[in-house]
This record gives structure tokens, C-alpha cells and sequence, in this order.
């Protein structure tokens, strides 16, 4: 039976994949497991995303006048190596490199700069943020972080997951702590030098035309960056090319924010049907996050953070899957050319294979991808799976009714999951009612986005 239902998939990406028969040759020729999800959706799904991205990218770099391409950390790692294989057969004079950086890693030195922004950041939400998670980003101690917690959180355990008024709360405490924030500001002004160092060996300030990539969503991390470039003396703010961004800074010194799947102002069925937790998932490196930066002799070194053995061998196999998709499709695209290709068809197809695979998974997909390990956080580890176990009481409260009724009591945040429509499958009898009720709220949200982002851009013309 379970061959059955993983045949069925295959066959409706197969169909799907006959609009851009280049993809679809692609992916016929691969050499991986029977019967296996996972495989499966490499092969179907995000090696046709991957490798019709990068090929945006490329022609975007060309396009512009791009001599050299800086992928970012952890989201640009199968995009630098997808990248390399396309300069490489293709011969395109673009220098193209890794970048070991993160929001925590390019924050931290910054934070000493303005103690309003910083807190701003410090305190931002998420998925489980906790005293300890807060502290952390400031880069405190264990030692530092338990005093500053036993003065300012009495009665609010470490682990302890915070609402939205707490954290404001938290913020304004913090904002008024000497202590912190000289703590803060210690640590801070300690990593700045050794951030500017590895920015420099990096090339990032010698004046080549250069554009730096990323996954996407808000686009801060091309500000942060932006903001540490500038401060050691960059002349032209660094532009960014993403998959997709939800919003994106507005002010000049930002750059230009290029996106190839959805963009603020437009997109919107691309964004209700679209997962970022899950892309992040899966197109990640086999190292931890960038925590800060060591100096060795004359050369500055990244200073990752842990990921466990399952993690790094989970992303290993889904590499290898990647890289084969990507040898092939260059071997497609040879027969026509780079930029030969249907742009609008090859929109339409991705659209539907993501659409399918993050808002519909099988049982097979949801159990592959939803137990890799997850955070949203900047300096927290991957300790969750990307589709929680929720309960169905919890499943309830996610409704756009029950969320509406708690906003407006100011009751607790609810309980959510990186990957809402993993959980569903997995852990309710019902899946497709919590599905719809998610993918209504997608809607009100995106849209209420986008026509905020277009009022802001009105005013600003």
C-alpha cells in the first residue's frame, strides 16, 4: 500500500514537471532509492528548485555587471556549490564564495552601536523564546546571564517560554540595567575587530562588484551586513538576490533587494503556499551556526555552533540527492543554453510542486522532513523538529477564529509549528480541516502584508 501512495506522488510531480522539460529530464535520470520519500522529493522537487534558482541568479549577476557572488551561510550552502558547478561548465567569469555569517554573528558586534535597535533585536519573538534565549543573544555568560536573571526575571524559569507582553516587559527592564548592558557592550565591542578582520579577508570592502545571496524573507541580514560594511568604510551598499522576501528595508543605505519566487508587494499565492521554515530546513549546511569569528596567525576563522551526527548525516544525503539533480540539469541545459528556458512556465511549475509538497505532504514527505531538527532562533539550537506534536486542542486554537478571539483578549500565544501541515499530518485524524484553517490564515496575512508594504512604498514616492 505505501508503494502505491509513493508511486501516486511521484506521478503527480512527474505531471507537473512536464511543462519544463528540461527539469523533468533531469529528474528521470537520477539514480536514487525506491519508495523513499525523501529521495523522491529531491528528486522531484527541491533539485528543480535549487537548480532553477541558481540559474536566476546567474543571469541576474551577468545581467548587472557581478563579478563575484558571496552565498551566505547556512541557506547559501548548496547554492554556492550548485553555483560552482554551473561557473565551472558553463564558463562564467563569476568568483563565487562561501560566507560564514548569521544574524548572531553579525549582530553581536554591533550592538554596542545603538542600545535601542539592539534590544529591539535582542527581544524580538519567535518560536520558543525563553530568559535564556535573550540573554544569549546578547552574548552574555552563563555566570552574567544567571545574575542578570535572578534581579530582573524573578519567578520566570530560564526555559520558560515568554508571551509577547513579557517580552516587552523584558525589554524595557533590560533597556534600564546598568549591569547588562555593560555586559553587553563588553562582549560586543570584543567581537568587532575580529568581525571587521574576516569582512576584509573575505573581500568584501577591496570595491569588486559584488552581490551577496540568501534564501530571503526580511532581508536583514543584507542590512546588518550593510551596516558593518559601511561603518568600516564601503562606499556602495552591498544589493542581495533571495527566493523570496516577505518585506524588505526601504532606506537607500540597504542596497537593492532582488527576489526571484515572491516579492512584498506581489505574489501573494506564492507566499500562502510556501513554507520558508521547511526551505531553511532543507537547504542547510552540515555545520552549526556562525557564532563569532578567531583569529589564526593573519587568517580569521568562523567559530560554528553544534549540530548533532543525525543532522549533519541527514544533510549529507539530502546534498548528494541535490547535486546529482544539479550535474544533470547543466547537462539539460547545455542542449539549449542557459537562459534557455520558459520563465513564466518555469514560475507556474515551482509554484505547484511547492504548493503540493509543503501544503499537501504525503505521510511519507511530512514523517521524512518534519522530524529534521529546527529553530528559528539566531543562537539556539536545533533541539525541535520542524513539524511539532501538537495536540488537537492546540490544533484548534491555530484557527483564524480561535487566534482572533486570543488577540483581542491579549490571551497567551498559541502554540505553533515550523511546519504546520507536517504536524497536521502527522499527529491529527484532522489534517485536511487544520490545513484549510492555516491556509486561510496565510491568506489574511500576506495580504494584509502586502497592502501595508504598498501604502509604506506610496508614501515614500
Amino acid at each position: 500500500m505505501k508503494e502505491t501512495l509513493q508511486g501516486k506522488r511521484e506521478a503527480q510531480y512527474q505531471k507537473i514537471l512536464k511543462e519544463v522539460p528540461a527539469l523533468l529530464h533531469a529528474s528521470e535520470n537520477m539514480s536514487v532509492p525506491e519508495n523513499d520519500a525523501e529521495a523522491a522529493a529531491c528528486r522531484y522537487v527541491w533539485g528543480p528548485v535549487l537548480g532553477s534558482f541558481v540559474r536566476w541568479i546567474l543571469l541576474w549577476a551577468q545581467g548587472h555587471g557581478i563579478r563575484r557572488l558571496y552565498f551566505l551561510a547556512r541557506d547559501g550552502y548548496f547554492m554556492y556549490q550548485a553555483a560552482e558547478l554551473f561557473c565551472q561548465a558553463f564558463q562564467i567569469p563569476l568568483a563565487c564564495r562561501y560566507v560564514s555569517c548569521s544574524r548572531y554573528s553579525l549582530r553581536l558586534p554591533l550592538l554596542y552601536f545603538n542600545h535601542a535597535e539592539a534590544l529591539s533585536y535582542i527581544c524580538r519573538k519567535g518560536l520558543h523564546v525563553t530568559p535564556t534565549v535573550i540573554l544569549k543573544r546578547a552574548g552574555l555568560s552563563p555566570a552574567q546571564q544567571k545574575s542578570v536573571a535572578d534581579r530582573l526575571f524573578p519567578g520566570i524559569g530560564m526555559e520558560e517560554r515568554l508571551s509577547d507582553e513579557e517580552l516587552l516587559l523584558l525589554q524595557k527592564a533590560l533597556s534600564e540595567d546598568a549591569f547588562f548592558l555593560e555586559c553587553m557592550d563588553r562582549r560586543s565591542q570584543k567581537e568587532a575587530p575580529l568581525l571587521a578582520g574576516y569582512l576584509r579577508q573575505e573581500g568584501l570592502l577591496d570595491g569588486t562588484p559584488d552581490l551577496m545571496i540568501d534564501s530571503g524573507w526580511l532581508g536583514s541580514m543584507q542590512q546588518t551586513l550593510n551596516q558593518a560594511l559601511l561603518q568600516l568604510g564601503r562606499k556602495q551598499p552591498l544589493s542581495g538576490c533571495y527566493w523570496g522576501l516577505y518585506d524588505h528595508p526601504r532606506n537607500i543605505e540597504s542596497g537593492e533587494y532582488a527576489s526571484y519566487f515572491f516579492s512584498p508587494e506581489k505574489n501573494l499565492k506564492e507566499k500562502v503556499f510556501f513554507n520558508n521554515c521547511l526551505f531553511e530546513a532543507v537547504y542547510t549546511a552540515p555545520h552549526g551556526t556562525t557564532l563569532f569569528y578567531r583569529k589564526e596567525g593573519s587568517y580569521y576563522m568562523p567559530q560554528y555552533g553544534q549540530i548533532t551526527k543525525t543532522r549533519v548525516q541527514a544533510t549529507e544525503r539530502i546534498g548528494g540527492y541535490l547535486l546529482q539533480y544539479i550535474r544533470l540539469f547543466i547537462q539539460e541545459m547545455k542542449k539549449g543554453g542557459l537562459a534557455g528556458q520558459d520563465a513564466k512556465a518555469e514560475h507556474r511549475t515551482l509554484y505547484r510542486l511547492l504548493r503540493l509538497l509543503m501544503t499537501e505532504p504525503s505521510y511519507g514527505e511530512a514523517a521524512a522532513f518534519g522530524r529534521l531538527p529546527f529553530t528559528d532562533d539566531v543562537v539556539d539550537g536545533e533541539t525541535d523538529p520542524l513539524a511539532a506534536r501538537l495536540t488537537e486542542e492546540e490544533f484548534k486554537r491555530n484557527h483564524v477564529a480561535a487566534k482572533y478571539l486570543a488577540s483581542k483578549k491579549g490571551g497567551e500565544s498559541v502554540r505553533e509549528s515550523a511546519w504546520y501541515a507536517g504536524s497536521a499530518v502527522l499527529y491529527s485524524r484532522c489534517a485536511s480541516v487544520h490545513i484549510r484553517q492555516y491556509i486561510l490564515l496565510q491568506y489574511l496575512r500576506h495580504l494584509k502584508n502586502g497592502q501595508q508594504f504598498n501604502r509604506e512604498e506610496k508614501k515614500q514616492k
